[in-house]
């Protein structure tokens, strides 16, 4: 209990929300430039800016609830919702993102695999094939064409 009480603890607890904070405002933008890819740099500049605004009106409302008059209360909860689920599917769009790439990479490799397989299947019959006809060829030489055998055989 003594850690809980020192001086120390309010700046852990400040230090583990913000870094809470910057990674979910990280994920966030970033997330929301792969949604608009064709605005990239205006939507990171645009969310950077609501995941600032969205920390200073929560921080806002928590400091001054009481002494805020309620229709103005009222008015920055909701925005502040409205962002809080901004910033949702910006996560949802890095995390889809991310998601994709690596279904389109393992797509890639799985049709290099099954193609290879193929080409190795082809191989195989074509030996198998190759095979008959060299057999086939000893057979229709006569029988004193021991050499002539041996030369194909090898």
């Amino acid at each position: 209990m003594e850690f809980i009480n020192s001086k120390v603890f309010p700046y852990m607890v400040a230090t583990a929300a913000g870094a809470v904070a910057f990674s979910a405002a990280f994920f966030s933008v970033f997330g929301l430039s792969k949604l608009f890819a064709g605005a990239q740099t205006s939507v990171v500049i645009m969310a950077g800016s609501l995941e600032f605004a969205k920390l200073v009106t929560a921080s806002f409302l928590y400091r001054y609830w009481k002494t805020v008059p309620a229709f103005l209360r009222t008015y920055l909860l909701v925005g502040t919702i409205v962002l809080i689920m901004i910033t949702s599917a910006g996560i949802f769009g890095y995390l889809s993102n991310a998601y994709q790439g690596a279904t389109t990479g393992f797509e890639k490799q799985s049709t290099t695999l099954i193609y290879k397989e193929d080409q190795l299947q082809q191989v195989k019959d074509d030996q198998i094939f190759l095979k008959q006809e060299m057999d086939d060829a000893i057979k229709e030489l006569p029988d004193n064409y021991r050499t002539a055998r041996k030369k194909l055989r090898e």
